[in-house]
């Protein structure tokens, strides 16, 4: 029975992808592991405004009781759930769609595919992407890896492939902002 769920899920990842890169784009070589992009200029990884202290970022507190922050990708801004769990950013095949069509997001940002556990820890397969631009205030972090998945009703999580660009973080509960700082 996981099989069978495993296999519908990788194949509606499948056809994002397809409807993503049909859309127009460029096609690769899907044999080719063509990632030589993401590393030519390692200087693209670092923080791109320094600043002096901590950057505060407000959050709000859904019901739930988890944590939501502006983030802007690609020049769009979305309401990210803060999952320090999280290994991954992820986004959803909808904010995909959304940020290709408005031209924030392109065939050459597809990686690859990526099996990831939830939370409940069933395996998923997600699209794996490159986030040109993600900013958090004021701080500009380049060439993030995140997923995007199949699933409507998933959060868009803010993990660990950004909070790990950080040298710290800390959640002031009292202020109702996170603080990062190197």
């Amino acid at each position: 029975m996981k099989t069978i769920k495993l296999l519908r899920i990788e194949l509606i990842v499948i056809a994002i992808g397809i409807v993503i890169i049909g859309c127009g784009g460029k096609k690769t070589d899907s044999n080719s592991n063509n990632m030589e992009y993401l590393y030519e200029d390692p200087e693209e990884y670092d923080i791109e405004e320094e600043t002096t202290g901590d950057l505060e970022i407000p959050f709000t507190t859904l019901p739930s009781g988890n944590i939501t922050i502006p983030v802007k990708i690609n020049g769009v801004t979305f309401d990210m759930m803060y999952d320090t769990g999280a290994s991954v950013t992820m986004i959803t095949a909808a904010e995909a769609k959304y940020m290709y069509q408005k031209g924030n997001f392109t065939t050459d940002d597809i990686l690859n595919y990526q099996k990831f556990q939830t939370a409940n820890g069933e395996i998923s397969v997600g699209l794996k992407i490159n986030l040109k631009k993600v900013e958090l205030g004021e701080i500009t972090l380049r060439n993030i890896e995140a997923v995007v998945v199949a699933n409507q009703q998933a959060p868009l999580l803010l993990g660990q492939t950004v909070m790990r660009e950080f040298g710290n973080f800390t959640v002031d509960y009292d202020k109702k902002v996170i603080r990062f700082s190197e």
